[in-house]
């Protein structure tokens, strides 16, 4: 059997008794540690506590899940993970390859940053949407897109810094802000920019937790002290919230006023300029090569295209725009 034991934000301060029950049953114990830093953290406390040895294993161990599933199929196995053990998908294949492999399986759930994330910030969880990884050694657009889609629908994004542990780097608040404002620059839609309201929540769950709000250019600039860290992009936000963030993280009363003020540009408008765009684009291309012999259907997307944007569907009219476009670039390359 392997029983997946969530660690909560803390460690073993924050294992339920549950899990606790369940790491002295195991025959065997195995953790993980680079998912997240849990400041409170004593594996030797634990040990003691547990009577017995706990096997750390990497990320690469854990994601060919060998090892684990191999003590798992001769006898009970607890795997500690930080926080909630099924919010990392990584823990969720494994699980999964443990239900193939025919061992049975068990979670003992915990708390987690994005549980409370919106305790610690009075925001409401139900209006929180997808939430995104900074990482640390690549460039992605992926959390400024997450970012985004979030605020257009009026949600908080909970954006989550990565975490090398191995290698002892962990992301900090002030660098993940750095990042969306440099995505900001190349991308320029004034999702992050320096006025954008943002909330930074250092070492969850300890003594000396931290919850601070402002302008994304005043937080930049101040020191959170040890990770680990998260950030917050709140939404819209309801009379209680905006109460909140004042008093539970210190967010200053014009930086809340001008909040409600500051707009996102519409995914309609998006939409709606780049449809613009590329009709008058693919008109020309059109006019330029009417001979082609798959030009037929080239035509029909493209008059598709023009019915569902006069009826208000700019995704189904964007859709179009993209098939007349590869058809077209395929014919152009038969000739």
């Amino acid at each position: 059997m392997l029983v997946f034991v969530g660690l909560g934000i803390k460690g073993e301060e924050s294992l339920t008794l549950e899990g606790l029950k369940e790491l002295q049953k195991a025959d065997e114990v195995y953790a993980e540690l680079y998912t997240s830093k849990l400041p409170k953290l004593n594996l030797e406390n634990l040990q003691k506590l547990i009577g017995k040895k706990i096997r750390i294993l990497s990320r690469q161990e854990v994601e060919e899940g060998e090892e684990i599933l191999r003590a798992s199929s001769r006898g009970r196995v607890a795997f500690l993970v930080p926080g909630d053990p099924m919010i990392a998908t990584t823990h969720v294949a494994l699980r999964l390859k443990a239900i193939k492999n025919g061992i049975q399986t068990k979670v003992v759930h915990s708390s987690s940053i994005v549980s409370v994330a919106a305790g610690l910030t009075g925001l409401q969880n139900y209006k929180f949407g997808r939430s995104a990884t900074i990482p640390l050694d690549q460039r992605s657009i992926h959390p400024y897109e997450v970012v985004a889609e979030n605020l257009q629908r009026g949600l908080h994004t909970l954006l989550l810094l990565d975490v090398k542990a191995e290698e002892g780097a962990y992301m900090t608040a002030t660098d993940g802000l750095k990042y969306l404002l440099e995505l900001e620059k190349e991308y320029t839609k004034g999702y992050v920019s320096g006025e954008r309201l943002a909330v930074v929540i250092a070492r969850a769950g300890s003594e000396d937790c931290l919850v601070r709000g402002d302008r994304v250019d005043t937080l930049i600039k101040m020191n959170f002290g040890p990770p680990p860290h998260a950030l917050v992009i709140p939404g819209t936000l309801h009379f209680m919230e905006e109460e909140a963030l004042k008093i539970l993280a210190g967010v200053p009363q014009d930086v809340i006023e001008q909040h409600r003020k500051l707009k996102v540009t519409d995914l309609k408008d998006v939409l709606s300029q780049e449809i613009e765009k590329w009709t008058q684009k693919l008109e020309e291309k059109i006019e330029a090569v009417k001979s082609l012999p798959s030009m037929e259907n080239i035509l029909a997307y493209f008059k598709d295209s023009k019915y569902f944007r006069d009826r208000g569907d700019l995704v189904k009219s964007f859709e179009c725009l993209i098939w007349a476009w590869a058809l077209l670039k395929q014919a152009e390359e038969n000739i």
